[in-house]
């Protein structure tokens, strides 16, 4: 069986990345969404097509940009209670070792 270890350092880092991605993944969104909004009506008859085109993919890549935002969010809402978790057990399982030594001195 293999042995878990818990290191909080790169717990914390995994935590600041995530946060930090998930924030350039709605900023990326916004300005996707941002994009799909420009006004192409000067393209003419011509262009007509393209517009729609570029509306729909900017759209399409606006909500997948946001899905993963979300995704990403998740999983360091993962992390947290995590860590939270295996703190929570570290400082309750140091509390009994307090508590027996203090029963057997």
């Amino acid at each position: 069986m293999a042995e878990m270890s818990f290191d909080p350092s790169a717990l914390d880092a995994y935590q600041r990345a995530a946060a930090r991605v998930a924030d350039l993944l709605g900023e990326a969104a916004t300005n996707t969404t941002t994009a799909a909004g420009v006004d192409l009506s000067g393209l003419g008859v011509l262009g007509r097509e393209f517009a729609a085109a570029w509306t729909a993919a900017a759209g399409a890549h606006a909500s997948t940009l946001s899905t993963a935002g979300n995704l990403v969010t998740a999983y360091q809402d993962i992390l947290n209670r995590y860590g939270t978790d295996v703190t929570g057990i570290d400082t309750d399982l140091a509390a009994d070792l307090r508590a027996t030594q203090s029963e057997v001195a």
